[in-house]
């Protein structure tokens, strides 16, 4: 081919890199099959994000951070209603509390030339179920209290509650040579995790099922982990096969003038490797960095990987930690 000196040249990615800039900044959207179209492009519709700052397992009670996307303000109703623009509006979206089990959010452009109504987002809580086993007399009894309140089933010879529970109305006395209460709770089509509670001699037993998956509470064992714990615990994760929940992550520039702050909410869950790629493309910014870590859950395929993270670090653990 000819060659001449007025030709313009360019880098061999400069139009795919045009093209991924252009739909970044929302200048052209994708229609599929490789084919774009350009703006401008009528208001999308207004959308709410809802995270989940804190929730209290004994009582259900969670703290929402809500943010309005595209609108001017959010409304919300509780239960299966749908909100409008006459429902009442969040009083304080940085620190939303609610014990419902359903909240429906809508978010309201009210400016000039407002942006329509998107669906309503969703937010759905959990259900916890908690236990205790007492005395009265010669008997044992066995409590169980369901957070937000919600209907209970319960069986004590080791079946499935689901299938064949006994709906609870209180405080029940244990048949002689009970070894096992498993339970659940559900309500709004939201249910709970079976708690299972061993008994033997009037006391809790712990026996996990090295093949069943299971959840650790890790309480406050994993708060504000420093740099060399933080990378220590996002290894442990990767050797032990676990995903963590409830993570908070903050990444200090040395200057200490300016931080990075990542958050993933329940029920997002990451990996040991998921983490690691988080911290590896913020140190591309700064790479001397200092890290702060915090996990609240942590989760396992196997129990017998928790129990081997356990015994190799000989970690003493409460019962009350484990969920399986």
């Amino acid at each position: 081919a000819a060659i001449k000196s007025t030709w313009q040249l360019h880098h061999p990615r400069l139009l795919d890199d045009a093209k991924a800039e252009a739909l970044r900044r929302g200048i052209w959207r994708e229609e599929g099959q490789g084919s774009v179209r350009c703006g401008p492009f009528p208001r999308q519709a207004t959308s709410v994000h809802v995270r989940v700052k804190n929730r209290d397992e004994t009582t259900g009670k969670a703290v929402l951070e809500i943010q309005p996307i595209g609108g001017t303000k959010v409304v919300y109703e509780i239960g299966g209603g749908n909100p409008s623009a006459a429902s009442e509006s969040v009083p304080d979206y940085n620190a939303f509390e609610t014990g419902e089990l359903i909240v429906k959010f809508l978010c309201v452009d009210e400016s000039p030339s407002p942006a329509p109504n998107g669906d309503p987002v969703v937010w759905k809580n959990r259900i916890t179920l908690r236990n205790r086993i007492f005395s009265q007399g010669a008997d044992s009894f066995c409590e169980l209290v369901a957070a937000p309140d919600a209907d209970i089933f319960y069986t004590t010879d080791g079946s499935d509650p689901k299938a064949r529970g006994v709906p609870y109305a209180g405080a029940f006395p244990l048949p002689p040579g009970t070894r096992i209460v498993q339970a659940y709770a559900s309500k709004h089509g939201i249910e709970s995790d079976i708690m299972r509670r061993d008994i033997e001699a009037g006391k809790e037993k712990r026996e996990l099922d090295p093949n069943k998956a299971m959840v650790w509470k890790t309480h406050h064992r994993f708060l504000n982990c420093q740099t060399v714990e933080a990378y220590r615990l996002i290894s442990r994760l990767t050797q032990f096969k676990a995903r963590a929940e409830k993570i908070e992550l903050y990444y200090y520039f040395p200057d200490g003038g300016e931080e990075l702050h990542y958050i993933a909410s329940e029920p997002t869950m990451k990996s040991g490797e998921e983490l690691l790629g988080i911290l590896d493309h913020i140190a591309e910014l700064q790479p001397q960095g200092n890290v702060n870590l915090s996990i609240q859950r942590i989760h396992f395929d196997r129990a017998q990987d928790f129990l081997d993270w356990k015994n190799e670090d000989k970690i003493a653990v409460q019962d009350s930690e484990i969920t399986q």
